[in-house]
C-alpha cells in the first residue's frame, strides 16, 4: 500500500507547544502508512528541527523574509509541486497561505487550532486578522480542535460549520519521559513550577507572586518557585515578586528547549491560565507522574476534571490555589502516582498519531 505523503508547514523553528505536540506526533506514526515532511516557512534550522532530523524526517526551510513574502510563497508551491503531498496539514501559517497553497497545487489541507479562537473570543487580535482568518478558513477542508473549548471557540468566532471542525485531543510521547520524581538539586524545599508563556492577560502568570505571599504567611513547610518561560510580562511578574516581598522564592529560568528537564524538577506544577485551549504541559507533567493544580477553565476543565492527581480551582481564586498546593503536598506518594497512568489511558501520542492517520486516508482518498 502507498504510502501517505503529509506536508507539515509551520512558520519557523521553535519548541513552544505547538512545536512539541508536532514532535509528539511524528514519534507517534506508522511510517509504513504515512510519510510526513516540514516545511518551515521562515528562520533557520534549530532544535526541533534537529529533534525531528534525529526522528528520520526531512526538514525544508523556505526563508520567507516576512509573512507578505510572495518570493516566499512561489518557493512553497515549488517545493510542494516537488513533493506531490496528498495532504497538506498547516499550524499557524501568515494569512493568505492556505489560498496560495489550494489554488498552487489543489490537494487538500488540514489545519490544526492551537488556541488562538479562544484568544479571538477574550478580544485579543486586531480586528483585520481576524478578518483575514475567516477568509482563509474557506480553504481548509478540515480544522481540528485540540478540545471540545477551541472546537466552541472556532463555532462562535468563525461561524465554521460543524462538520467542518473535528475535537483531537494532543499525545504525549511517553518513551521521552521519565517517571517522575523530583531530583535533586541547588533548589531547597517543595517545589512548585510554572512553565510557559509569560502572559499575563492569558497565562495569569501575575497570580504566582500573589500565591507564594499566601503560602509564605500561611504555610510552615518550605518552599520555592520555578518559572520556566519567557514573554510580554516577565518584568512586571519579577517586579511584582519584589513588591510583595517573594522574590527570594522564585527562580526565573527563561525561555528553555528541553520542558522536561524542568519538569523533572518539580513537585507540583501550577496552571493559573485565566482562559486555556488545553493545557499540554499538564499533560506533559502527569506523563511525569508530577500532580498538578490548574485553574478550572476550558481544555484544561476537559482534561484534568477526572485526573485523581490533579485540582482544579477557580480561576484568580488565590486562596484556593495555595490550599490546592498544600493538599498536594499531603497528597499519599500513591495518589500522585496515577498521572502517567491516567495519559497512558487517554492521552498518548499514538492514540493521537493513530487518530490524524485515519483523518489523512479519508482526505487524500477525497482526493482522488
Amino acid at each position: 500500500m502507498r504510502k501517505i505523503r503529509v506536508a507539515t508547514i509551520i512558520w519557523k523553528d521553535g519548541f513552544g507547544g505547538a512545536e512539541r505536540s508536532l514532535y509528539d506526533l511524528a514519534a507517534g506514526l506508522d511510517r509504513s502508512r504515512v510519510d510526513m515532511r516540514f516545511y518551515f516557512l521562515s528562520g533557520v534550522p534549530g532544535y526541533f528541527a534537529e529533534q525531528i532530523g534525529k526522528l528520520g524526517y526531512k526538514t525544508v526551510f523556505l526563508n520567507w523574509r516576512n509573512g507578505l513574502s510572495i518570493a516566499g510563497r512561489w518557493r512553497l508551491i515549488k517545493a510542494l509541486k516537488a513533493y506531490n503531498p496528498d495532504v497538506v496539514h498547516d499550524h499557524i501559517v501568515p494569512p493568505l497561505t492556505r489560498p496560495v497553497i489550494k489554488l498552487g497545487i489543489g490537494c487538500p489541507i488540514v489545519y490544526t487550532e492551537h488556541g488562538a479562537a479562544i484568544q479571538r473570543m477574550q478580544g485579543e487580535g486586531k480586528w483585520w486578522r481576524k478578518v483575514l482568518e475567516h477568509f482563509d478558513f474557506l480553504f481548509c477542508d478540515l480544522i481540528l480542535a485540540n478540545s471540545k473549548a477551541s472546537y466552541k471557540a472556532l463555532r462562535r468566532v468563525h461561524k465554521i460549520v460543524p462538520e467542518k471542525i473535528k475535537v483531537v485531543y494532543l499525545g504525549i510521547n511517553l518513551t521521552i519521559l521519565s517517571h517522575g520524581k523530583a531530583k535533586a538539586d541547588t533548589l531547597k524545599g517543595f517545589r512548585i513550577g510554572y512553565v510557559g508563556r509569560i502572559n499575563n492577560k492569558y497565562k495569569g502568570v501575575d497570580c504566582l507572586p500573589n500565591i507564594a505571599k499566601e503560602l509564605y504567611e500561611t504555610w510552615e513547610f518550605p518552599f520555592e518557585f520555578v518559572v520556566a518561560g519567557d514573554g510580554p510580562d516577565r518584568i512586571k511578574t519579577e517586579s511584582l515578586c519584589h513588591k510583595l516581598g517573594v522574590a527570594h522564592l522564585f527562580h526565573f529560568y527563561g525561555w528553555v528547549q528541553d520542558v522536561k528537564s524542568v519538569l523533572a524538577r518539580l513537585n507540583v506544577l501550577i496552571i493559573p491560565s485565566r482562559y486555556e485551549s488545553l493545557g499540554l504541559t499538564a499533560l506533559e507533567a502527569l506523563a511525569m507522574n508530577i500532580p498538578v493544580v490548574a485553574s478550572d477553565v476550558g481544555g484544561l476543565h476537559e482534561i484534568l476534571d477526572d485526573c485523581p492527581c490533579a485540582v482544579l480551582v477557580p480561576p484568580e481564586d488565590i486562596k484556593a490555589m495555595a490550599r490546592a498546593v498544600m493538599s498536594i503536598a499531603k497528597m499519599p506518594d500513591k495518589q500522585k502516582k496515577t498521572g502517567r497512568s491516567f495519559i497512558m489511558d487517554k492521552f498518548s501520542n499514538i492514540r493521537m498519531a493513530s487518530d490524524l492517520t485515519k483523518i489523512y486516508e479519508i482526505l487524500s482518498v477525497n482526493r482522488f
